[in-house]
């Protein structure tokens, strides 16, 4: 059955704007980003779109504006509240984050090792080259250096919230002591002339076309010129030989720095553990963001990973570690027996969509399945504690692997009877 669409409507579109900003905090772009998808989605099915529908959006948007419902500055206010809240409110994460960071002397091996920005700032280093070193009219503006004093993940996450409450303070003096006048430097050589200049008189079109086609002649010699970026210290290096084209551009950027001190920061943490954790959560954010629904098996996933990944970086105990795998397997051999005391057959509901076989083919398939997790963790136990970490990580990463392949590889033989029997059907 076709899905029909509501005609859209000026009514229409002004109960959307209210339902959606009853709900969540948006900007006027925001807004008007959200009226666009309900229009396109309309078109797509095929439904009637009233006339001058954009002018009627930005009506719209400059009304709830005009009333004082959008508000970009407190948008930007109260999004930094809800960063600062989710990254202290939990006391678990607060220690999470605080685990993850450099022990020691922390400012010594940063400077040493070339950290620079919040990283840097987060151990209790005041530097930002706005304030130190002054550009592009920085010093006429009042706002705060954010700091820390462990230099860890925790440190880190609050400097970066503070950044963005000190931008908006930035922002804020821009909107309020801006002079009326032209926007673009009056410099021939640095920037070319507004564009509807040139239609005026030829020797304005000339510049602007040298300039956009050859660019300004830099007198010979050589500069290095540093500027705060969001990660750090940008810099930048050149050498001119008198042409319009440097001789030599070097650019420093900060995530290399940052990025070779990843092993030092990283001191007794299980990187793939760490890592396993993102990635769950990236693929569901990604899944919602796409507006999917997540599927049960994906949540499964999330919770396991979370929560032994976590208890490893938690407890960073190597019997904890080797004993992991093996409780892994055992949870899902319990989980498939257990279902089947109870008349449920965990493997057909997972697989049912794909195959249609027999209720003995689906019973022996959910047998085997628990026996082979059972088997595993056992093997897991004999290699983990009867021969060398080395030979056990190698086992984990390659002979658990080996034989989950086998295993598959004998399930689809099994299986492969039934698939001929349904293909001559």
């Amino acid at each position: 059955m076709k899905r029909v669409a509501r005609p859209i409507t000026a009514k229409y579109l002004q109960n959307a704007a209210t339902f959606y900003l009853e709900r969540y905090a948006s900007t006027a772009e925001g807004l008007r980003r959200v009226l666009n998808r309900r229009v396109s989605r309309a078109r797509m099915l095929e439904a009637p779109v009233m006339e001058n529908v954009k002018q009627a959006i930005d009506a719209i948007v400059a009304k709830f504006v005009d009333a004082g419902v959008i508000d970009d500055k407190a948008f930007a206010q109260t999004k930094a509240r809800s960063l600062h809240r989710r990254g202290t409110s939990s006391r678990v994460t607060r220690q999470k984050l605080k685990m993850a960071g450099v022990d020691g002397d922390t400012l010594d091996e940063a400077i040493e090792w070339g950290v620079t920005g919040p990283g840097l700032r987060a151990c209790g280093f005041e530097w930002d080259f706005r304030k130190k070193r002054p550009y592009s009219g920085y010093e006429q503006f009042e706002f705060d250096i954010p700091t820390g004093s462990r230099g860890d993940c925790y440190d880190r996450g609050l400097v970066r919230v503070e950044e963005i409450r000190q931008s908006l303070r930035i922002i804020e003096q821009c909107l309020k002591h801006m002079p009326d006048g032209p926007y673009k430097s009056g410099h021939r050589l640095a920037t070319p002339p507004l564009k509807e200049h040139t239609m005026h008189d030829i020797e304005t079109l000339i510049t602007h076309f040298l300039n956009v086609s050859w660019g300004p002649v830099i007198p010979p010699g050589e500069v290095f010129m540093g500027v705060e970026a969001t990660k750090g210290n940008n810099g930048y290096y050149l050498i001119s030989d008198g042409s319009s084209t440097s001789y030599r551009t070097r650019i420093r950027t900060p995530s290399f720095a940052h990025l070779q001190m990843l092993p030092l920061i990283s001191r007794g943490l299980t990187v793939q553990d760490l890592l396993a954790i993102i990635a769950s959560v990236a693929q569901i954010l990604w899944v919602k963001l796409r507006g999917h629904k997540v599927e049960t098996m994906l949540w499964v996933s999330l919770g396991i990973i979370v929560v032994f990944g976590g208890a490893t970086l938690w407890l960073q105990d190597e019997s904890f570690i080797k004993w992991k795998p093996t409780v892994l397997y055992w949870v899902f051999a319990s989980a498939i027996f257990g279902a089947a005391l109870f008349g449920r057959n965990l493997i057909r509901g997972l697989m049912n969509a794909q195959l249609e076989l027999p209720e003995a083919a689906w019973s022996r398939l959910n047998l085997s399945w628990g026996a082979f997790f059972a088997v595993m963790g056992l093997v897991n136990l004999w290699v983990a504690f009867t021969y060398s970490t080395d030979a056990w990580v190698n086992f984990k990463l390659f002979g658990s692997m080996g034989l989950m392949l086998v295993f598959v590889i004998a399930q689809g033989m099994m299986l492969s009877k039934y698939m001929d029997k349904e293909e001559n059907q």
